[in-house]
C-alpha cells in the first residue's frame, strides 16, 4: 500500500514577517538583558572601571588646572589629560620645587625665584626674589608670594603681589605676624590674609582683606576664642572655618555676620561650584561615622555613614563616601543611592578635576571618574 504524503503548506508572508519580527525582538531582549547584567556586575565589582594610575606619586608636586593635571618631575612641568595623554611640557627653573595653581595660572616656586605659567604652558613671567620664598598663591590674574629676609638685626617679612606680566602691585609688611594662610577670591579682585594673634589674653584669628590695585586694606575681621583653619571668599561673602564656628560675613565688611556652631567637628570638604556647601565630620581619629553637609544659609543634612568610611566628597548633585575597597553614593539631600566596589584598597581621597577624585594608597595615586 502506498501512502501519499500531503503537500506541505507554505507559510504566508504575514507569518514569515511575524516570526522574523519575533526573532529580532527576542534577540534585542536577550542582548539588552546581557548588557544590563554585565553593567550591574561590572559596576558592583569595579565602579565604572575608571581608575587611571597617575605617572607621579602621592607625595609629588601636582595640581589641577581646569580639566587637566600638571605635575613636577625634577625640572620638567608636564600637563596631562585624564587619560594620561600629554598636553604640553615645559622646563622649570632648577630651584623651583613647589606648585600653586588654579584653573588659569600655575606658579612654580623655590627658595629664591618664582615662575608664572598659563594653562597652555606659556611662560607669563619669571623673577628672582630678594629673600627666602616661604610659599606662593596663584590667582586668576595675580600672584602672591610670602617672603622672609634674614638680616643681622631683624627679620623682615612681606607678602608681595604681582600681576601676570611680573609687575609689582603691592607689598604687605607681615613682620612679627603669625601668618596662617593667604590667597585670592575667585575673581582675583581681593587678597585675604589670615593671621593668629596670641599677644593678648585670648588668641585672635584675624582676617584682613586688601585690593592690590589700589594698595588699600578693604576690611578686617577678628574672631576670638577659636582657631580659624580656612578662609574662602565666594561672591560677596567670606567664609571662615573655625574650630568652634563657621562664620559667614560680607566681604565688603558691611552688615552682620552669622555663625554656625561646629564645635566638636572639623571641615572635611568644600564645594564651590553651583551650590556652596561644607562637609564637616567629627573631630576625632578613625573611621567617620556621621557627616554634616552645611549650606551657607545654615541649613544642613546629616548622614549616618556605613563602617570604615575615611573620606567624604560633596559635589553639586551627589555626596560620595569612601571606605576601604568601596564607596557609597548619596543624593545631595542625603538619600542613599547605591554602593560600588573600588577594586583598589584606597586609604585617602582628594578632590581632582571636575567629575573626578584622586585616590591614594600609600605613595600610589590614581584618578577616578565619579559616577
Amino acid at each position: 500500500m502506498k501512502y501519499q504524503s500531503k503537500p506541505k503548506k507554505k507559510l504566508s508572508k504575514k507569518a514569515i514577517a511575524f516570526f522574523v519580527c519575533a526573532a529580532v525582538a527576542l534577540t534585542v531582549l536577550l542582548v539588552g538583558l546581557i548588557l544590563w547584567l554585565s553593567t550591574v556586575i561590572f559596576s558592583h565589582s569595579t565602579g565604572d572601571k575608571s581608575l587611571t594610575q597617575m605617572p607621579f606619586s602621592a607625595d609629588a608636586e601636582y595640581a589641577c588646572v581646569g580639566t587637566n593635571i600638571v605635575y613636577l618631575n625634577q625640572q620638567v612641568l608636564t600637563c596631562i589629560a585624564s587619560r594620561l595623554n600629554e598636553i604640553w611640557k615645559c622646563s622649570i627653573d632648577p630651584g623651583s620645587v613647589h606648585l600653586s595653581a588654579n584653573d588659569a595660572v600655575i606658579v612654580a616656586y623655590g627658595e629664591a625665584a618664582i615662575q608664572c605659567i598659563d594653562m597652555d604652558g606659556a611662560l607669563l613671567f619669571a623673577t628672582r626674589i630678594d629673600g627666602q620664598v616661604q610659599s606662593a598663591r596663584a590667582g586668576i590674574n595675580k600672584v602672591a608670594v610670602y617672603v622672609k629676609q634674614v638680616l643681622e638685626d631683624r627679620t623682615p617679612a612681606y607678602i608681595l603681589v604681582f600681576d601676570l606680566a611680573g609687575n609689582s602691585l603691592y607689598q604687605i609688611d607681615v613682620a612679627g605676624k603669625y601668618v596662617l594662610d593667604y590667597g585670592f577670591d575667585s575673581q582675583g579682585d581681593q587678597l585675604y590674609m589670615l593671621e593668629l594673634d596670641v599677644t593678648g589674653s585670648v588668641p585672635i584669628s584675624r582676617i584682613s582683606t586688601y585690593r592690590p590695585e589700589t594698595q588699600a586694606m578693604t576690611g578686617i575681621k577678628e574672631l576670638k576664642d577659636q582657631l580659624v583653619t580656612g578662609v574662602y571668599i565666594i561672591g560677596k561673602d567670606i567664609y571662615a572655618m573655625g574650630t568652634s564656628r563657621l562664620t559667614v560675613y560680607p566681604a565688603a565688611n558691611t552688615g552682620s555676620s552669622r555663625d554656625i556652631l561646629t564645635y566638636g567637628w572639623m571641615p572635611a570638604d568644600f564645594n564651590a561650584f553651583t551650590e556652596t556647601k561644607f562637609v564637616y565630620v567629627p573631630a576625632q581619629e578613625g573611621p567617620i561615622a556621621i557627616a554634616r553637609i552645611i549650606r551657607p544659609s545654615g541649613a544642613e543634612t546629616k548622614i549616618n555613614l556605613p563602617p570604615d568610611v575615611f573620606g567624604v566628597i560633596a559635589t553639586d548633585e551627589k555626596i560620595y563616601c569612601f571606605a576601604n575597597g568601596r564607596y557609597f553614593v548619596y543624593t545631595k539631600d542625603g538619600k542613599y543611592l547605591r554602593m560600588y566596589e573600588l577594586g583598589y584598597a584606597a586609604d585617602g581621597v582628594q578632590r581632582a578635576i571636575p567629575g573626578h577624585v584622586f585616590l591614594t594608597q600609600g605613595s600610589s595615586i590614581v584618578l577616578m571618574t565619579l559616577p
